[in-house]
């Protein structure tokens, strides 16, 4: 997409065409042209950007006064950016820029997120729970949590070694059971309020904590489909893992997740292939625990390319839960 533009010939700089690879009638000679070619690619690798022929994109252009030169005042990044939200001359552009890629409420909403996140893991580092709780529970908390603060939250009260002892009172304080409580409701109004990697974390740390909520249970057998479609392996062989213990062993949710992981068309394929032996094995021990038929998936790993990627690969432990 490379054009030239009108400037003078001592100040020949590559511009973006709205053609793909055409290049205009002012253009200079080839080696001007190959050389400008040249410093476009290494820009662009430089800015870890890929070159995409089908990429159409018009740079934001600023004259400097008196001299007709035309300079860049954006990195191809930031255009690139500005391409995929519709900015199209500098008014609005500033603008956008100053108010986040979707606008002011999506840019305070994730500005807050974050410096709650950064609250978090700097209580935790401290092993300050006291302060962690207090953090949760004071307005707008939890109100204003979103799905990623509830599962950082969650999971360092869960895997914190310093706050282990604390666990076993920890389910009956009040902010614990608000924190739970608001991302039951939020779930009860959008099913999908927890993505995947969310999902797995709240769900792994009640389990490891002891709390068993049907709500949110429930909500991810429902979101089943979607989550299985968009979700890792880890994420994956943490829901399974934690459905397979015994603190879920009454709720239906667990065997009605795990059948419709082993019947999806493609994540039995790429758990096996892709996934690590520890997160594999997980999977197949919740199958065993909960007695849910998984032919897809074992059939994957007893098959020769399995079994010699798990022989190879997997630790003990990894290979006595799979034989189990």
């Amino acid at each position: 997409n490379i054009g030239y533009n009108n400037a003078t010939n001592e100040d020949k700089r590559p511009v973006f065409s709205s053609r793909p690879y055409l290049v205009s009638s002012s253009a200079p000679s080839n080696n001007i042209r190959n050389n400008n070619r040249r410093r476009y690619f290494h820009n662009s690798f430089h800015n870890n950007i890929i070159p995409n022929p089908n990429l159409h994109v018009s740079l934001i252009q600023r004259r400097n006064a008196g001299t007709g030169k035309v300079r860049q005042n954006r990195s191809i990044k930031h255009v690139y950016n500005d391409k995929r939200h519709g900015r199209t001359n500098d008014a609005t552009n500033d603008a956008a820029a100053a108010e986040g890629p979707h606008g002011n409420s999506y840019d305070a909403e994730f500005a807050l997120s974050v410096a709650t996140n950064r609250q978090i893991m700097n209580l935790v580092k401290n092993e300050d729970l006291r302060g962690l709780l207090n953090l949760l529970s004071t307005p707008p908390a939890p109100l204003s949590l979103t799905a990623v603060n509830c599962a950082t939250a969650l999971n360092k009260l869960a895997t914190t070694p310093a706050f282990r002892p604390s666990l076993p009172s920890l389910k009956s304080s009040k902010p614990f059971r608000h924190l739970v409580t608001h991302i039951e409701s939020r779930l009860s109004r959008d099913p999908s309020f927890l993505p995947p990697r969310s999902a797995a974390n709240v769900l792994h740390a009640l389990t490891r904590i002891g709390h068993r909520s049907s709500v949110i249970s429930s909500s991810i057998s429902s979101n089943a489909d979607s989550i299985i479609t968009n979700a890792n392996t880890q994420a994956i062989a943490n829901i399974s893992y934690s459905f397979g213990l015994g603190l879920h062993s009454r709720c239906s949710a667990g065997p009605a997740f795990l059948s419709r992981l082993d019947s999806h068309a493609a994540a039995p394929c790429l758990l096996a292939s892709l996934g690590k032996p520890q997160e594999v094995s997980n999977v197949l021990w919740a199958y065993a625990r909960r007695g849910v038929p998984c032919p897809n998936l074992a059939g994957l790993v007893n098959a020769e390319e399995g079994a010699e990627r798990m022989r190879a690969s997997a630790g003990s432990q990894a290979v006595s839960n799979t034989l189990w």
